[in-house]
């Protein structure tokens, strides 16, 4: 999962507050040297391989051999306005003790529990502005990408 700059500029021009955000996620990744009809090769001799009701493992995001190609092109915006449920039921303690949603989460921090109860910080206020900026927007061009966004991949035909 990564960001790229034209979606951290495309959030923060909506929450210019977020200045959490940093242009710098894909400054170690590759992103022309990874090619997706390789990668799905790969993945389908893995299959083949270790069938999966023989074997138990998934990937992350579960990409179809057509989303794989949108996925790595650093200029597409895959579920554009898909709604991100993640920050009302998954909870991620950074070392520091900051409470956030995910480890891609572009949300800022609810808080600290160094500073106050788990439960006082996932209500805080700081997680319902949130949570209730990210609904009425459903998602973020920074979001793209992220497993949150991601969920209308699972379950398909």
């Amino acid at each position: 999962m990564y960001t790229v700059p034209w979606e951290v500029d495309k959030t923060l021009e909506i929450q210019p507050d977020y200045t959490h955000m940093r242009r710098c996620s894909v400054d170690r990744v590759n992103l022309p040297r990874i090619e997706p009809k390789k990668l799905n090769e790969i993945i389908a001799v893995l299959y083949r391989k270790y069938p999966l009701d023989r074997y138990h493992y998934y990937f992350s995001p579960w990409l179809r051999d057509h989303d794989t190609a949108d996925f790595y092109d650093p200029e597409k915006w895959m579920f554009k306005g898909t709604p991100c449920r993640l920050p009302w039921y998954a909870a991620q303690v950074e070392i520091n003790g900051d409470l956030g949603v995910y480890g891609h989460c572009i949300l800022p921090s609810f808080g600290n529990i160094m500073d106050a109860s788990f439960l006082d910080v996932w209500n805080s206020p700081a997680a319902v502005k949130a949570r209730t900026d990210l609904h009425a927007v459903g998602s973020y061009a920074g979001c793209n990408r992220c497993i949150g966004t991601l969920y209308p991949l699972r379950g398909r035909d």
